[in-house]
């Protein structure tokens, strides 16, 4: 299955940022707000890009990398 070629491997589309929970990005560093960034872009690519779960998208990828700190 081909997907469209959209130029950039690692750029999440603005409109999948603007769709972000506002209180999101509160209390994170921009290295952690990148990391999320940056799943959330990869479960968006490999769902096909699709144009609708991009709040979905951007929790899992937040909890996904919250649940990766070590326990302490």
């Amino acid at each position: 299955m081909s997907h469209p070629s959209h130029g950039h491997s690692d750029v999440v589309p603005p409109q999948a940022e603007a769709s972000q929970p506002k209180q999101a990005g509160k209390g994170l560093s921009t290295w952690e707000r990148e990391r999320i960034r940056s799943r959330a872009f990869a479960m968006w690519r490999e769902e096909g890009f699709p144009a609708t779960r991009r709040q979905e998208q951007w929790g899992l990828a937040q909890l996904q990398m919250i649940k990766s700190y070590p326990a302490g």
